[in-house]
């Protein structure tokens, strides 16, 4: 007698399919939320603290360049002494100066390359900081709202483009479409801030007045260089 087949539904098949899945895997599944999108470049220029870090090292690196620009106006120094054409290049003087401006030369360069490396070091740190802060804000936010990806987006498109590189460029970015709501750079920003000005004791800066502030000052000094009788 041969047996009977039975056929079963595809729905049916999936859903066993699925149920024989390990524990572990539809667990992960059942967690599956929303998913949302961040302007990195914009996190980056308007977190407060990446601003004051930024400027703090550009002082520290101002203040070590005293010793590169005395070094430096030693060289230029020697090196219009010796083509002055008043020492003879025969001289005992000319060779003593010769060789005080090739070791003052070797000093210059060897001080500019520890500043540069030390710097770009202290950089590469700011921006790994900066970059912790940042992925730490996220994973807190999408933990709380349910978010289970983020993606990394640039919010600026096609439409703010002018030329043709940075059409290509946003023509062929990875989110061609999203949710105003999905955008969690703002948002993010501002957790930020506050965040930095309760440890800091700064206040949060306005980006929208600062940049306000910028545009009309940039439209002023257009105005002036326009104006009649400005020389140029």
């Amino acid at each position: 007698m041969t047996a009977k087949r039975f056929l079963i539904p595809a729905a049916a098949a999936a859903a066993l399919a699925f149920t024989a899945l390990p524990a572990q895997a539809q667990q992960a599944a059942a967690k599956t939320g929303p998913v949302a999108v961040i302007d990195m470049a914009k996190v980056f220029a308007n977190y407060d603290k990446f601003e004051d870090v930024r400027e703090s090292l550009k002082n520290e690196i101002k203040t070590e360049g005293a010793k590169a620009e005395t070094l430096a106006a030693k060289v230029q120094s020697l090196q219009a002494v010796l083509q002055a054409g008043t020492i003879s290049q025969e001289s005992e003087e000319y060779l003593t100066k010769a060789v005080e401006l090739k070791n003052a030369q070797t000093n210059l360069q060897a001080e500019q390359m520890r500043i540069s490396q030390r710097f770009m070091k202290k950089e590469a740190e700011l921006y790994k900081e900066i970059y912790r802060d940042v992925t730490n804000m996220v994973k807190m936010w999408c933990e709380r709202k349910g978010y289970s990806l983020v993606i990394r987006f640039k919010s600026e498109g096609v439409e703010e483009a002018s030329q043709t590189g940075d059409i290509l460029q946003g023509m062929n970015r990875l989110v061609v479409y999203h949710t105003p709501q999905d955008d969690i750079t703002d948002t993010i920003i501002y957790a930020l801030d506050k965040t930095y000005a309760s440890t800091s004791g700064k206040p949060i800066r306005d980006q929208e007045k600062l940049a306000a502030e910028a545009q009309a000052e940039a439209a002023a000094a257009r105005s002036a260089a326009a104006a009649p009788g400005v020389t140029r």
